[in-house]
């Protein structure tokens, strides 16, 4: 049912380089992410007494921000070097994390009430194999809330530095529909599908537009190194020469001072927060 070689590919991604960077910049990311999330666990509709799956936790912040609203919750990742740092921060919490790929563990039948995550759903290799995995731990009346990105062109916070970057270099080439990625979820009637033959049932989706903090610093030098650090921006300026890194650099620092305020370097995000229930 799964593509074992994908799968492989993503655990060799997030517990290499990628994992340890996220790890490193785990604070600006959660600032970055943080407001986002807690609007979906708003839209979850917690109760005192949910048992939660996280999925794709990371460096534990929803997780956390979950046990203050629910009786127990589980956050699970491929990534060992995030889930260090979420075990060390959630001491004293009734969370407990678990290193696994939720795409194919089989979690215990009729466990949780809810299953939650904030952009962690979006690189399954077969979705539909691993959202019916899912559900299969979920109670009958149990339910699902995830965060996942609208379109590139949509989220100014990750175009408008891609888009300097592009003048030096050569484009990528496109990602197919559905292969895994940040935006693999950007077309609502495509995640329908998948949720629905998963035996998801009342999809529904609700927009998010808002800005968020890009980075980790006051100075505009300082958010240059985290996106020469994280996502495709890193990416792409790692396979250039030295010149052209610096030309990068020069014309990146030029565009986070445009977005410069007293907040930090603000830009505009897209969201859809997707809930569902079992369809069992």
């Amino acid at each position: 049912m799964t593509d074992t070689k994908t799968n492989t590919d993503q655990i060799e991604f997030w517990n290499g380089k990628a994992g340890r960077k996220w790890a490193e910049f785990q604070q600006a990311l959660d600032a970055m992410m943080d407001p986002l999330g807690l609007q979906a666990i708003q839209r979850a509709n917690l109760s005192g007494g949910d048992h939660v799956l996280d999925v794709g936790c990371g460096c534990g912040s929803t997780s956390i921000q979950l046990s203050t609203l629910a009786a127990a919750v589980t956050g699970v990742d491929i990534s060992g070097p995030m889930l260090e740092v979420a075990r060390s921060r959630a001491t004293g919490s009734s969370v407990r994390f678990q290193l696994a790929d939720a795409a194919v563990t089989p979690f215990p039948p009729d466990s949780f009430d809810l299953i939650f995550s904030r952009f962690g759903v979006m690189f399954f290799a077969d979705a539909v194999a691993a959202f019916s995995n899912l559900r299969s731990s979920l109670k009958e009346q149990g339910r699902l809330c995830f965060l996942c990105w609208r379109a590139i062109d949509e989220n100014p916070w990750m175009m408008i530095p891609l888009t300097t970057v592009l003048q030096f270099v050569t484009p990528p080439e496109p990602s197919p529909q559905g292969a895994p990625g940040p935006f693999a979820f950007a077309d609502t009637e495509y995640v329908r599908s998948i949720l629905n033959e998963a035996g998801f049932q009342g999809v529904k989706f609700q927009a998010l537009d808002t800005t968020i903090t890009v980075g980790s610093g006051e100075e505009p030098q300082e958010n240059l190194t985290f996106l020469e650090k994280i996502g495709p921006v890193a990416a792409l300026i790692a396979e250039q020469s030295e010149q052209t890194i610096e030309q990068i650099r020069a014309a990146l620092l030029n565009t986070l001072q445009e977005h410069q305020t007293a907040d930090g370097i603000r830009m505009g995000a897209a969201c859809w927060i997707v809930t569902a229930e079992n369809g069992a």
